[in-house]
């Protein structure tokens, strides 16, 4: 998933009104990928 359509889900998830916990668990995952995406490229370098 792109990350820029992680970050736009994350915005509407807070501007739809939802809890505080559910914008919570859309950055904990948004940083799960990251971090993958990150091994990944430094895969890729090395």
């Amino acid at each position: 998933m792109p990350e820029h359509a992680l970050a736009v889900e994350a915005q509407s998830a807070a501007t739809s009104g939802t809890t505080q916990s559910n914008a919570l668990s859309l950055v904990k995952r948004e940083q799960r990928v990251l971090s993958k995406l990150s091994l990944q490229i430094k895969r890729m370098i090395t």
